[in-house]
């Protein structure tokens, strides 16, 4: 698998009807004037995709470290949270939800 742009993606511009994501010159753009909601929150997640990335595979080895311990239910939601990876995915999800800084016109 190829590795993916690195860095803060975010959305860079808004106008003439686009959007465009930085730095992987990416674009949403319709062939309207108007820039709708559902353009602008499907920016955002574009923009948010390296996060999710990143909180997936944290999921991921969390699980996988946990995976032939035997512990209480109580026991694993507490490691889960104290280990800052609960944080790491809201983050990364507040992120697709609404960047800081964007602009939205």
């Amino acid at each position: 698998m190829a590795e993916f742009t690195k860095g803060e993606w975010k959305i860079f511009t808004e106008s003439e009807g686009y959007l465009s994501i930085s730095p992987i010159d990416a674009y949403i753009d319709h062939g309207s004037t108007d820039i709708t909601e559902e353009d602008r929150a499907n920016a955002r997640l574009i923009a948010a995709a390296p996060d999710l990335y990143a909180a997936c595979k944290e999921i991921d080895h969390f699980f996988n470290e946990s995976v032939g311990q035997v512990c209480t239910e109580k026991q694993a939601y507490d490691a889960y949270h104290n280990s800052g990876t609960s944080d790491r995915v809201k983050a990364a999800l507040t992120k697709a939800d609404k960047l800081k800084g964007e602009n939205d016109g």
